[in-house]
């Protein structure tokens, strides 16, 4: 069974090279499952200050994020892919539920049909129904929680061992954009904790040589291994 974990592209600043690697190393071992998290930025979405007409449209991130899609799955065309919304997609709904409710529910207004999972056999992982904000969303997977948590600490391995430490179970942690694998022996047993990297450019605009690497996590027979690229 191979499972890959790939996640934080935030396509409108996405590192295409690293993009392009995770095709090719999706095509040429076509795993049984892909995992992937926040592909889109909904930079313009965003309730941060940000620069008045700096960046791509929502509807860019969009197209860009379709074309992924499509190529992922041509490549992989047997694969299961798992689509999991994180704190980058909620921002959606939430500026639909804070401008116009009634919208919500209305066909073509949510990331799953924009994005046209179902045209492409994609299951979406959305937020717990009545969550309004972002909460740990996650699934389970070869002995592991594989998800976006609502949780971020400085320095790379920290963030995993708070959720090990919460859930006692192995976790491998999108959204911290850093790399790590940590061990931690609970009585009889020995968990292991990941952060998986990210796949969006290094150098946004919004932060300064930030301490994030690029890469992903391939889940072989339960053993996982980091791909730093």
């Amino acid at each position: 069974m191979r499972t890959i974990c790939a996640n934080d592209f935030h396509f409108g600043d996405v590192n295409h090279e690293a993009v392009e690697k995770l095709l090719e190393h999706c095509q040429d071992t076509q795993p049984e499952k892909i995992i992937l998290q926040e592909l889109l930025d909904s930079y313009r979405l965003s309730s941060f200050n940000r620069v008045p007409g700096f960046g791509d449209t929502f509807a860019d991130e969009i197209a860009y994020a379709k074309i992924f899609l499509k190529k992922l799955r041509e490549v992989c065309p047997k694969s299961e892919i798992i689509y999991i919304e994180s704190n980058h997609e909620i921002r959606f709904k939430q500026l639909i539920w804070n401008n116009v409710e009634e919208l919500n529910g209305m066909s073509g207004f949510s990331i799953p049909e924009l994005l046209g999972l179902k045209e492409l056999d994609i299951e979406w992982k959305g937020m717990p129904d009545g969550a309004a904000k972002f909460v740990d969303n996650f699934v389970e997977d070869q002995g592991f929680l594989i998800g976006h948590f609502n949780r971020v600490r400085g320095g790379s391995g920290n963030t995993v061992r708070a959720l090990m430490q919460k859930y006692q179970k192995n976790i491998i942690q999108g959204h911290v954009h850093r790399l790590a694998q940590i061990y931690q022996r609970v009585y009889d047993k020995t968990l292991i904790g990941i952060e998986s990297g990210c796949l969006c450019s290094l150098y946004p605009a919004w932060i300064m040589y930030p301490d994030w690497q690029n890469g992903f996590v391939e889940i072989v027979d339960g053993e996982p291994r980091i791909y730093k690229l």
